[in-house]
């Protein structure tokens, strides 16, 4: 419990590979200590990742790939 109060998540660049540019920002935001720092709301989390994916020409989904 303390770890997770005290680190930062690892970046998913560093497990998945061929990630879309911007997504690691999004996804590390998601779980930032400082309230300040995270989505207000899952509609912000949403519209972001809607733009990544439309910026980026690839789906999420692919990612993995």
């Amino acid at each position: 419990m303390a770890a997770i109060l005290q680190r930062e998540a690892v970046p998913l660049s560093r497990v998945f590979r061929n990630l879309p540019d911007g997504l690691d920002a999004n996804v590390q935001r998601t779980p930032a200590k400082s309230r300040e720092d995270r989505y207000q709301t899952v509609e912000e989390l949403r519209r972001d990742l809607l733009n990544l994916r439309i910026e980026d020409g690839a789906r999420i989904a692919d990612a993995r790939t």
